[in-house]
């Protein structure tokens, strides 16, 4: 037991001796050398002075191209296609009037030439009879004159008899001669009457057989489909001999002389939107054009019309813009490309509608702002007491978005350098230095040069320090930041 005791005491030793001897030679191994604390290098910043200046208040939106009118075009009764036009294919261009395709119309026109007979044959029946009518009215006169002037004759035939001057057997031939003047007289009236009739009902003879002529033309008229306006066609052609039904639509017919675009504009953007404003359309992808400045690309179009209620759920009113399209003329069978350069039929389209002038604001660019816990910041720079630079940092309160950018209400001032890029580099204080003139420019605002080191000293027109209009503080966030959408 006492041996084992020794034993454990003596391993307690050897290693209490061994952990001072290593402790011993690391305390008294040669330290490194320090390296003494090295300051952060500047940032480099690229920076652009702001400016006030005349800025365009435009209003951009996305929509569908849909065209002024669209039609769907097929035949009215069943039939069997004869004839198809020659220029037919998908997006021919086809003028008003023009024939797209044509049944078989054997039976009509057989109906029509029956038809005409039958009406011919009526209209002679009628003249017949408007002839026969003003031949016994002629008679109808003269059977009165004569039974006027024979019935003058009995009367004084029945004096003579009076007077004794004339037998009984004159004054009966005349009264004998004046019974048949009436009869003739009453045969003329009857016939009169006989011949009116006549003609009516030749009339509606006339009549009724000129309908039925007009129904066979019209039945042979559906067996042929025209154009009702003038556009392009959607869909390939039928081939001859296809058998169709009344009513089934066979081609749809675009009128693209004027292009429509319906736009959901949000509320807080339709202020001073009305009809008869310029709009300017194109793809969404074409956006020429710095913040504030009109946009010179797309086509010409107008507000047409405003939504008179919002839409509760998106908060939005439809804005609709007329586009008028000048398309290339139809070929000389008819037919043609249509050709509608850069904007097509369903395609999605973006819209600028030029509501204002701001004759005196300040914009910057997206890009140039950025967010840090729900507020929107920018930075400037500004010279230490030690004469280096640092980036100071700006609470915005923004206006309305004009293109790329957005109108600066507090925060910023014109003469201020702003720092462009790189934002996320940056906190307050940050040291740093200008970019070098090789290095690209950023743009702030319309049209706005990036300016280099070389480019920063303040011109003769930028007015001083002093003048400038006031920054808020850097350490109390300005209400209302978050810019509208």
């Amino acid at each position: 037991m006492s041996r084992t005791l020794k034993s454990l005491a003596l391993v307690l030793l050897f290693a209490a001796l061994g952990a001072l001897a290593w402790v011993g030679v690391v305390q008294n191994r040669p330290r490194p050398p320090q390296a003494p604390p090295r300051a952060l290098s500047p940032v480099p910043v690229h920076t652009t002075r702001l400016a006030r200046r005349g800025t365009a208040l435009e209003v951009r939106a996305l929509g569908t191209l849909r065209p002024a009118r669209r039609a769907l075009l097929g035949f009215d009764s069943a039939g069997e296609i004869a004839r198809v036009h020659p220029g037919w294919r998908e997006g021919a261009r086809v003028q008003q009037g023009e024939l797209l395709a044509a049944l078989d119309d054997e039976t009509q026109r057989l109906d029509v030439l029956r038809s005409a007979a039958a009406r011919d044959a009526a209209l002679a029946r009628r003249s017949g009879a408007e002839t026969v009518l003003a031949q016994v009215e002629l008679t109808l006169p003269l059977a009165r004159e004569r039974l006027d002037l024979l019935q003058r004759e009995e009367e004084r035939w029945v004096r003579l008899a009076a007077d004794g001057t004339a037998n009984d057997s004159q004054v009966d031939s005349s009264r004998a001669q004046r019974g048949a003047a009436a009869l003739a007289l009453a045969e003329a009236q009857t016939a009169v009457e006989r011949a009116r009739a006549d003609l009516t009902h030749a009339r509606a003879q006339a009549l009724e057989a000129q309908r039925a002529h007009d129904l066979a033309a019209r039945a042979q008229e559906r067996t042929q489909l025209f154009a009702p306006f003038s556009g392009a066609l959607v869909g390939r052609p039928p081939a001859p001999g296809t058998r169709v039904a009344p009513g089934a639509a066979l081609v749809e017919l675009l009128d693209l002389s004027h292009l429509e675009l319906v736009l959901r504009v949000p509320e807080d953007e339709l202020q001073g939107i009305v009809p008869g404003l310029e709009a300017r359309v194109g793809p969404p992808s074409a956006r020429t054009g710095a913040a504030g400045t009109p946009t010179p690309g797309g086509r010409a179009g107008r507000v047409a019309a405003v939504a008179a209620e919002l839409d509760p759920s998106t908060r939005s009113a439809a804005v609709e813009i007329d586009i008028p399209m000048a398309t290339d003329e139809a070929s000389s069978n008819g037919g043609g490309e249509s050709r509608l350069d850069d904007l097509l039929v369903g395609q999605l389209a973006e819209a600028r509608i030029h509501v204002a002038t701001l004759p005196d604001a300040l914009v910057i660019e997206r890009s140039h702002a950025t967010e840090r816990r729900g507020q929107r910041l920018a930075f400037v720079v500004e010279e230490a007491a030690d004469g280096t630079l640092v980036a100071r940092t700006r609470n915005l309160r923004l206006g309305r978005a004009v293109g790329d950018g957005w109108v600066v209400l507090e925060g910023l001032r014109a003469g201020e350098r702003l720092i462009t890029s790189p934002l996320p580099l940056l906190t307050e204080g940050t040291p740093i230095e200008l970019a070098s003139a090789a290095e690209p420019p950023a743009t702030s605002g319309p049209s706005e040069p990036t300016t280099s080191e070389t480019e920063l000293a303040p011109s003769e027109t930028e007015p001083p320090p002093s003048e400038a209009e006031p920054t808020p503080s850097e350490t109390e966030p300005t209400p209302g930041a978050a810019p509208p959408r």
